[in-house]
């Protein structure tokens, strides 16, 4: 069994190196790191050289945004399973107990700081949540590697796509007890755009009511934020 790590960068120079350090820590020989850039302008490049006895897969060159770069990274990943980190987050585990059980996901922790993210279980809860919102998160999940790919109509919740369709696929979903990385909680994907995005999603793929729950939910989140951000400032 190969696992497969695929990060993708750009710019990120005052992350990567630890990125990489904390993969290099866990890495043997049934573990592949995929690096896919999209062609960086500050010194990226120059920290991928220096490690690039220990990258197995290294692409540096412009792309269509994060999405295209993590379809780059399958297509070119030769692994068994694939687990997706951020050039800004750290590997802590690898779930080869989990992962020798031979499931097609294996869902595990993911410290975002000051709080963990916990897959919901039982798995029937997490499939009724994943029809109105998006109960997986790819840094502490290991897919199966499959033909399925992120769809580049969307620019900030393709991954909500890619999970459900995962999901679908899943005959066996197996959960790990452990933290899988740490990840950093700022990005695009915390934007209003990313919620009206998975709204859409939630919509087209189960219909106008989980449209309308996923609708609720959202805007939900988005006033708590907006009452937390205020609150602090």
């Amino acid at each position: 069994m190969q696992i497969s790590v695929i990060t993708v960068t750009f710019n990120a120079a005052s992350t990567l190196e630890s990125c990489i350090e904390s993969v290099l820590r866990l890495k043997r020989e049934d573990v592949e790191f995929v690096v896919i850039d999209g062609g960086s302008k500050d010194g990226t490049l120059g920290i991928l050289e220096r490690y690039h006895n220990a990258i197995d897969v290294l692409v540096s060159e412009p792309d269509k945004g994060i999405y295209d770069a993590m379809n780059k990274g399958l297509e070119r990943a030769s692994g068994d399973y694939v687990l997706f980190l951020g050039a800004d987050d750290l590997l802590l585990h690898f779930p080869r107990l989990e992962l020798s059980q031979e499931p097609d996901l294996v869902l595990g922790d993911v410290d975002c700081g000051n709080w963990t993210f916990r897959h919901l279980r039982p798995e029937a809860a997490l499939r009724a949540r994943m029809r109105h919102r998006n109960g997986i998160h790819p840094q502490g999940t290991f897919y199966r590697k499959t033909e399925i790919r992120y769809c580049l109509d969307y620019r900030y919740s393709a991954d909500y796509l890619f999970n459900v369709k995962h999901l679908d696929h899943a005959a066996k979903v197996t959960y790990c007890d452990a933290a899988i990385s740490r990840f950093c909680t700022q990005g695009a994907s915390a934007g209003w755009a990313a919620k009206r995005e998975a709204i859409t999603i939630a919509t087209r793929r189960f219909g106008r009511r989980e449209g309308l729950r996923s609708l609720g939910y959202h805007l939900g989140s988005h006033f708590l934020n907006w009452l937390r951000k205020h609150h602090n400032s």
